[in-house]
């Protein structure tokens, strides 16, 4: 039986041997993998299914959205049907889950963290990294728009105050949620970046 150290293995050297994604840093559970490519505005997504490896580049304008998903402990009563939450802390799972318009690839989940008993080491690094791949992935989510603003991005650098970037990621979950149109996203990024 494979280890899944070794499925890991392969998933990242699967995604790391196509061109744009050579030198990109791959976050890779047993059953799934992720990369991202700023440069090309592309993410790189592997699946382990029976042990098959698939691999697939996506463009970021399927990108739907990105969470860090805490999983509770659960256990359901036979009697009644309902519920119940055991009051272990802390979460029994932390996932990040990237959202995709594709068939192939609607949902990847890659498992950061997993609590086998009472011991919760390594739950705040887990989220910590699942909160900074939140962040890569939002930011080649932003590359499909910003290529559409006429401005250099190294001017766009140049002339953003810390915060906007932290702005245009809220406009932009407002317009995946469908707050926004695409047309009252651009203006306010547009106004973000000005400031």
């Amino acid at each position: 039986m494979v280890s899944a150290a070794n499925n890991k293995k392969e998933l990242r050297e699967q995604i790391s041997t196509l061109p744009d994604f050579s030198k990109s840093e791959v976050l890779a559970s047993d059953r799934a993998a992720i990369a991202c490519s700023v440069e090309s505005g592309r993410f790189a997504v592997g699946l382990r299914d029976n042990g098959i490896v698939k691999v697939k580049v996506l463009p970021a304008d399927t990108f739907i959205s990105v969470e860090v998903e805490q999983v509770g402990e659960a256990s359901v009563s036979r009697k009644t049907g309902f519920a119940k939450f055991s009051t272990n802390s802390g979460p029994k799972e932390i996932n990040l889950c990237v959202h995709f318009r594709d068939t192939e690839f609607p949902v990847l989940r890659v498992c950061l963290f997993v609590r086998v008993d009472e011991t919760a080491l390594g739950e705040l690094s887990a989220m910590k990294m699942g909160r900074d791949w939140e962040s890569k992935i939002l930011a080649v989510a932003h590359t499909s728009t910003t290529r559409a603003v006429p401005l250099i991005q190294d001017d766009v650098k140049a002339i953003s105050p810390p915060g906007v970037a932290a702005e245009v990621s809220a406009l932009h979950r407002l317009l995946v949620e469908g707050v926004l149109s695409e047309e009252e996203f651009r203006e306010a990024k547009l106004k973000a970046i000005s400031r």
